[in-house]
């Protein structure tokens, strides 16, 4: 515990800094928009008349002499109340309601400060807003969603990291909005080299996943969560942009028409799975080797099959894209003999190979999953995998799919279609027509 001078001293300093940003911003604000610009030049031309007034020849001895003094004072005067209101002006409106209702669910640091708000915007009905925590981590703020959701009666559509580690963004929406149980898939943008996959919709804004930073996707939740109608949504995408996709289902590709399973390659035993993957890695290998002669011939760094595709637009390279339904059925060796068990160590071997690499490369995995223990998704696997995903689930399988059990809390166990990603965004996924 801090003791009471150093708590005094701490929350001082925090303060200090709080206002100090705010001062900056206020500043900031009447340099870049032209009615705070005139308000201040208004200001100051009423400060420079008194001044001007008080500088004029006094009438007597006593007044020559403290001139000086009073000029000096109405300068300092005139600057304090101008920085005082500028400050002022910059703190958002409720800002002490948000923070009365932060301490009132003790979110509060150990010097007893809760987080300070820097900035509101108003989209609509929703709202993002901009805290400054000193001491209070994304992730304390992530496990007690809930609980800001009831103090501020607001929905927390999400939770987002700002400029640095003391700035978070929240996105929130009115305490009666609600996510529709249907929502289709919009036309999307069904250029090759745009990276984005739409999942849904939050209350707050659409859910997309870029996979030029975030490569690969895992996909879990019990039965009837939706896992593979997101897959389908993922699949149509990457088919719209001409994409090559693999699809591997050992359930037989039940869940897919025929139209599906042709354009997207179906595989649905484990060894037309390893040979497709082991053609995979191959190709990653070939892109390997023409980044290089790229980036030589060029003389200039090629990355990612963006900059590929930019350097040598004659003849650009497919995005790839393998979908896997129910990751299980290929890698989990529970009650396998010898011969199956080996084979599935060279399926996991060429996965892994994949995720480690296929970023850069333009090659990216979909997993879908029932049950994402060690058993099915490796270590070496998993640690590659950046974008999770979960349907309902218990609080079991929402540790080992999220990391934390947020699909079993925020996810009510009647609804179909709606999922909670890693940074705690719950929306609804978009379904086919």
């Amino acid at each position: 515990m801090i003791k009471s001078e150093q708590k005094n001293s701490v929350l001082f300093e925090q303060n200090a800094a709080y206002y100090w940003l705010c001062l900056k911003k206020g500043l900031a604000r009447i340099f870049h928009q032209p009615k705070y610009r005139v308000v201040a030049v208004l200001y100051w031309a009423a400060a420079a008349l008194l001044i001007i007034k008080c500088a004029l020849p006094p009438e007597n001895q006593l007044d020559k002499l403290l001139q000086p003094l009073a000029l000096f004072g109405l300068v300092v005067c005139s600057v304090l109340i101008f920085l005082f209101a500028v400050t002022m002006c910059a703190i958002p409106v409720g800002s002490h309601r948000f923070a009365n209702a932060f301490r009132a669910i003790n979110l509060v640091n150990s010097a007893g400060q809760p987080p300070l708000i820097l900035s509101k915007e108003r989209r609509d009905d929703n709202m993002l807003v901009e805290v400054l925590c000193f001491g209070i981590t994304m992730d304390e703020l992530l496990k007690r969603q809930l609980e800001i959701e009831a103090a501020l009666n607001m929905k927390v559509a999400a939770i987002k990291e700002g400029a640095d580690c003391q700035h978070i963004i929240l996105c929130l929406a009115p305490g009666t909005a609600k996510l529709p149980e249907r929502i289709y898939l919009p036309k999307t943008d069904k250029a090759a080299d745009n990276p984005n996959l739409v999942l849904g919709q939050s209350l707050f804004e659409e859910v997309v996943v870029n996979l030029d930073s975030t490569p690969h996707i895992l996909v879990g939740g019990s039965t009837g969560s939706g896992k593979t109608t997101m897959l389908k949504v993922l699949i149509q995408q990457a088919l719209q942009k001409s994409w090559q996709v693999d699809l591997i289902d050992m359930k037989g590709g039940q869940d897919y028409s025929p139209a599906w399973q042709q354009a997207c390659n179906l595989c649905d035993n484990a060894q037309y799975a390893l040979t497709v993957l082991s053609g995979v890695v191959q190709e990653l290998e070939r892109r390997k080797d023409l980044f290089g002669q790229i980036s030589r011939r060029f003389n200039i760094e090629c990355s990612s099959i963006a900059d590929f595709n930019r350097l040598r637009p004659e003849n650009p390279l497919r995005r790839r894209l393998i979908v896997i339904d129910e990751l299980a059925e290929l890698t989990d060796t529970t009650g396998l003999d010898k011969n199956n068990k080996e084979l599935a160590a060279k399926i996991v071997k060429q996965l892994a190979t994949i995720a480690r690499l296929g970023r850069a490369y333009g090659i990216n995995l979909v997993f879908g999953v029932q049950r994402g223990d060690a058993n099915v998704i490796p270590g070496q696997i998993k640690s590659n995998i950046s974008y999770r995903v979960s349907g309902k689930a218990d609080a079991t399988l929402s540790m080992i799919i999220l990391d934390n059990t947020s699909a079993n809390e925020m996810i009510p166990k009647d609804s179909r279609g709606r999922f909670i990603n890693h940074d705690g965004v719950v929306f609804q996924g978009y379904i086919l027509e």
